[in-house]
C-alpha cells in the first residue's frame, strides 16, 4: 500500500463502509437524481439509449450507470463499500478515457476549423461533467469528511477548479484568434486537472480500502 494510504491517521468517512445500505441518504438520492438527467441529456444528445451492457461490459464515459440492480429474485443487500466502489470504479474509468481523449481533441482541433472545434469541446464538456456528479453521489454516500489534508480533495474545490477552466476554453473559443492556443489550454490546463483528479480518486480509493 502507498504512503499515501499509510498515512490516513483518521478515518476519512463518516459512514461504516461495510454496513448494508437500507435507505440512502436524502441528499445521495438528490445526487442520483441529478447523475441519471445529466446521463439522460447525454444519452439525447448523442441519439443514444442510455444504459449499461453488463453482457458486453461497455459502456462510454456518459453511460456508466454506476449502480447495478440486484438480479431478479436476489435479496441480497448491498454495502456502502461495495455500492461506493462500483462508482469509484466507473469515475477512474471515465477520467482515464477522458485524458487520452484529451490528448486526441488537442491535436484534432489543430488540424481543424473553429467550428470543429467548438463540437470537439461541447462533447468533452459535457463527458467531463460524468465523474463529478458520480464523486458527488460517492462525497454523499461514503460521508468523505471536508478539508481532509491527506486526500486534499473536496468536491466543491474540483468544480471550482473546472468551471475555471471551462471559462478559459470558452474565451479562447469566442474570441477565435489561435487554434494553436486552444490546444495548449487543453493540453496543459485540462489535461493537468484530469491527471490530478486521477490521483485523488487513487487516494480515496486507498483510503477506502484501509
Amino acid at each position: 500500500m502507498s504512503n499515501s494510504a499509510k498515512q490516513l491517521h483518521a478515518n476519512p468517512f463518516q459512514v461504516e463502509l461495510d454496513s448494508e445500505i437500507a435507505v440512502p441518504p436524502g441528499r445521495s438520492l438528490n445526487m442520483i437524481a441529478h447523475l441519471f438527467a445529466h446521463l439522460a441529456a447525454q444519452a439525447a444528445r448523442q441519439g443514444q439509449n442510455c444504459h449499461f451492457s453488463e453482457e458486453s461490459g461497455t459502456a462510454t464515459e456518459s453511460q456508466h450507470l454506476f449502480i447495478k440492480p440486484p438480479r431478479e429474485g436476489s435479496s441480497r443487500r448491498i454495502s456502502y463499500r461495495e455500492l461506493g466502489r462500483q462508482v469509484l470504479g466507473a469515475a477512474r474509468a471515465q477520467v482515464r478515457t477522458l485524458r487520452a481523449r484529451v490528448q486526441e481533441v488537442q491535436t484534432t482541433v489543430l488540424i481543424n476549423d473553429w467550428k470543429k472545434a467548438e463540437e470537439l469541446w461541447a462533447a468533452l464538456l459535457a463527458d467531463c461533467k460524468t465523474p463529478l456528479f458520480g464523486l458527488g453521489f460517492l462525497e454523499e454516500l461514503w460521508g468523505i469528511r471536508p478539508g481532509q489534508p491527506e486526500l486534499e480533495w473536496s468536491l466543491t474545490r474540483n468544480w471550482h477548479q473546472f468551471i475555471i477552466i471551462e471559462a478559459e476554453i470558452e474565451i479562447h473559443l469566442a474570441r477565435r484568434q489561435s487554434l494553436l492556443e486552444l490546444s495548449n489550454v487543453l493540453e496543459r490546463r485540462l489535461g493537468d486537472w484530469l491527471r490530478r483528479f486521477g490521483e485523488i480518486l487513487e487516494r480515496i480509493d486507498e483510503g477506502s480500502a484501509a
